[in-house]
């Protein structure tokens, strides 16, 4: 049986489209019973396994309502290192300036440029880092004090079957402008090493680790964009996983008083 590979899909050089995703140190694990290189995927515990909700009101948000109420509070976040250049996604979780990421977005930077939804731009420090998790929040250095911030879910938002949208920068600033918007479904609550995940099939890419997965439904927040299944030797699509919306809330309550 061929090797699967877990890897981030953030940290898109900025030199040039990188066509496949980062790997990191790996960790042996079991996926649907065949082996698997895990990388940046280590042990938290936590969520529980949710149970499908009627959305407020009863109907599902359009995508022009949701993409109008979403995009204002994704954001791109630019880095640089002492020999790289790198692009990630983020989310405005606080209206004074916090924006929650990837760790590995962030992960050896010396400066860190955060680009609003009006193209507006920030120098940006960081104020926590899980790399465990893979969770980091940064805060703006004179920003706005009433940006837009995103309105985050629960683990009720999240329903096998149920509908969701990524929002992100694939590709950074190789493809300028607003952020992008995939749909798909929550195929699976996914364990590995101890750890939950939400697994869909929306199309994400380089670039959009640290954005946002929302409910369709309303319009919540309810994980981060993190990582993607690859196959060695082989093809394999629409494996995604997202940091989910309890491990999101729990990182923000310890870092943010």
């Amino acid at each position: 049986m061929r090797n699967l590979v877990i890897g981030v899909i953030g940290g898109v050089l900025a030199a040039s489209i990188v066509a496949g995703v980062v790997l990191y140190s790996q960790l042996n694990s079991q996926l649907n019973g065949a082996q698997v290189d895990i990388q940046r995927l280590k042990t938290l515990g936590g969520l529980s396994t949710p149970t499908p909700t009627t959305p407020a009101g009863g109907t599902n948000m359009t995508m022009v309502d949701l993409i109008s109420t979403v995009q204002p509070v994704v954001v791109r976040v630019d880095v640089k290192g002492d020999s790289f250049q790198a692009s990630g996604s983020g989310v405005i979780i606080r209206s004074d300036g916090y924006v929650m990421t990837n760790q590995h977005v962030i992960e050896g930077a010396t400066s860190i440029t955060v680009t609003l939804s009006n193209d507006q731009q920030y120098p940006a420090t960081v104020t926590g880092s899980d790399a465990g998790i893979d969770l980091a929040i940064v805060k703006l250095t004179g920003s706005p004090s009433n940006l837009p911030a995103a309105v985050l879910g629960s683990a009720s938002d999240i329903v096998i079957g149920g509908v969701v949208v990524a929002a992100g920068f694939p590709l950074g600033p190789e493809l300028p402008g607003p952020a992008s918007f995939t749909q798909g479904i929550v195929s699976a609550i996914r364990t590995v090493n101890g750890q939950r995940y939400i697994q869909s099939d929306v199309v994400i890419n380089p670039g959009n680790s640290g954005g946002a997965l929302v409910a369709r439904s309303n319009g919540k927040v309810i994980g981060i964009t993190s990582a993607a299944v690859i196959q060695t030797g082989g093809d394999v699509e629409g494996i995604n996983l997202a940091i989910p919306i309890d491990v999101m809330q729990d990182f923000i309550q310890a870092n943010l008083r």
